[in-house]
């Protein structure tokens, strides 16, 4: 029961339902609480906490740093990396830029040293790093973490290379260079079509980036266009809310 309710709670995540996400996840984190040694306790923990980043960040660091904890208690050094990697998503967005990059540069130093890590592991964490490095206005280095991201990854890599398009056309559009953002923002979107389980709250943060840099270069017409599918998908993600509004009770 317990293994259903994190898979259920995962795949909201995923698809960036995330307030329907942390109802299971909890329900399957507190059937794991009479077997606090079970292998799975922090896989549970780390998606709890990833569906609750944007409402309680408080209570999302504190289930992250006990994941990492939980891992490196079994000498495991490897498997800390996604809570470490989260907790310096979270303090990235939080404006602590130093805790946040600490984080990362030591999940890139595990991850290079770990003989066998795919590269599209590697490339999230630079591309991670670069986003932080455009929240601080250094855009220089987030281009070049972000380009040594994509020089790692190739087409077969679906999932990442998107996010990684994503965050170049926003270091881009941050800089005020909006033909280029509109040009690595589609390229993220076309990357999301393509994905059998996209990320919805990406793709509307994506398609919100687009309308500024449209805006900003007075090209209406595609603007309308941008709207128009904005408005779609709102709204389908409204209408995949109310078919589990059943979670919320």
């Amino acid at each position: 029961m317990a293994d259903m309710l994190h898979k259920l709670g995962s795949s909201y995540n995923q698809m960036g339902l995330m307030d329907y996400a942390a109802v299971p996840l909890r329900a399957a984190l507190k059937i794991y609480e009479t077997t606090p040694e079970d292998p799975r306790v922090p896989g549970i923990l780390l998606a709890l906490g990833n569906s609750l980043r944007k409402s309680n960040p408080g209570e999302t660091e504190e289930l992250y740093k006990k994941a990492a904890e939980l891992r490196v208690a079994h000498l495991q050094y490897e498997s800390p990396c996604p809570a470490w990697t989260n907790l310096g998503v979270l303090c990235s967005e939080q404006g602590r830029h130093a805790e946040s990059l600490e984080c990362y540069e030591r999940v890139l130093r595990v991850r290079e040293q770990s003989p066998g890590t795919p590269p599209d592991r590697i490339a999230s964490v630079l591309n991670n790093m670069a986003n932080c490095y455009r929240r601080m206005g250094s855009f220089a280095k987030a281009h070049g973490a972000v380009d040594r991201a994509l020089k790692l990854l190739s087409a077969k890599d679906g999932a990442t290379l998107p996010s990684v398009y994503g965050t170049k056309g926003m270091i881009h559009l941050d800089a005020g260079e909006d033909k280029q953002a509109i040009e690595w923002i589609r390229k993220a979107l076309a990357g999301r079509e393509r994905q059998s389980s996209p990320n919805l709250d990406a793709t509307v943060e994506n398609l919100e980036s687009e309308i500024v840099a449209l805006q900003r270069l007075g090209r209406e017409s595609e603007v309308v266009v941008a709207q128009e599918r904005l408005a779609s998908l709102r709204a389908t993600m409204q209408s995949m809310r109310q078919a589990g509004g059943y979670l919320a009770q």
